[in-house]
């Protein structure tokens, strides 16, 4: 995997054979930052089941402000500190070596609301919902906070949970880009039918 566009374009983001990952496809990826578009530059981003992470590592290079990494998987996080660092970005990063939930419990002592939420969790198993119905009730939510959830096509997520609402998804072969905000009217329009793409 490599970065896509923006400062550190090029740079390889490091993977380890045999860990338990399931790394954000590169055309998905790109997918998501042509939905993101210029909501990406000096955005505060947290990406959740960040693994060695290509998504927030393709944030800040895009001209992210600053991005929050959650991984519970130690081996990976240290990958994580050290592709950070091989890109020249770790400056502009904070890493929690922790549950997503648990961060969201930890978050709840000091309310922080963040412009951009991103959450790639495991593929199979109820996980994905579960997570969204959390985070739907987080005080990270904001009106002007934009979440994406990447999750197995065959497990549709609801179009509401908590604050927020569902904006539109696209699908990228057995994946599914669920996009969510606090107010549907704001930004990328109407909530609308799945769109698929090749």
């Amino acid at each position: 995997m490599r970065v896509s566009a923006g400062v550190a374009k090029g740079r390889r983001i490091r993977s380890s054979r045999g860990m338990a990952l399931r790394p954000t496809a590169t055309k998905v990826k790109d997918a998501l930052f042509d939905v993101l578009r210029d909501q990406v530059k000096g955005a505060r981003v947290v990406d959740f089941f960040a693994g060695t992470g290509n998504v927030g590592i393709e944030a800040l290079s895009r001209g992210a402000d600053h991005v929050v990494f959650v991984e519970n998987h130690v081996p990976s996080v240290r990958l994580l500190r050290n592709n950070l660092t091989a890109c020249g970005l770790h400056h502009k990063a904070k890493i929690y070596t922790m549950d997503a939930t648990a961060f969201l419990r930890r978050l709840k002592k000091t309310p922080e609301t963040f412009d951009i939420l991103f959450a790639d969790p495991p593929y199979h198993g109820p996980l994905a919902e579960r997570f969204l119905r959390q985070l739907g009730k987080s005080d990270m939510i904001a009106e002007r906070t934009l979440v994406v959830i990447e999750h197995f096509h065959k497990l549709p997520l609801p179009e509401k949970a908590g604050h927020l609402g569902l904006v539109k998804r696209y699908r990228y072969g057995d994946t599914l880009l669920s996009v969510y905000r606090y107010s549907i009217q704001v930004g990328l329009g109407e909530a609308s039918d799945e769109t698929e793409r090749t």
